[in-house]
């Protein structure tokens, strides 16, 4: 809990050195999937996805851009049996919407697959 915490504040940090933070999480194309403190650069999503989110491959010049936002779940209901987490909704350039666990992304990119496909 602790971990998912220091991530969503550091994504949600508004301080200069913010602007250039990234997390990440491995994907099955060999790269990653990036979270950064960015505005989106998709102008028809970053209304409801702000911030710039991307994916990498195993190849240097691939670069798959997409927006991101990270809900709040302060408030969520509880229910018996289930665990509330913070989810990443992502979507890609073609409108294609993801989720991800928060907790898998990491301030250092990692090569073993720990992450989910995109």
């Amino acid at each position: 809990m602790r971990l998912q915490l220091f991530l969503v504040s550091l994504l949600l940090a508004t301080d200069t050195a913010a602007d250039s933070l990234k997390v990440y999480t491995p994907n099955d194309a060999g790269g990653h999937i990036v979270l950064t403190h960015e505005p989106c650069q998709l102008t028809k999503f970053k209304e409801l996805y702000p911030y710039r989110g991307y994916a990498t491959t195993s190849n240097p010049d691939d670069l798959y851009e997409g927006c991101y936002n990270v809900p709040s779940i302060e408030g969520a209901p509880q229910i018996p049996g289930y665990k509330v987490f913070p989810l990443v909704n992502f979507v890609d350039v073609d409108g294609i919407k993801l989720e991800y666990p928060l907790e898998i992304f990491s301030s250092t990119p990692q090569e073993e697959d720990l992450g989910p496909t995109i």
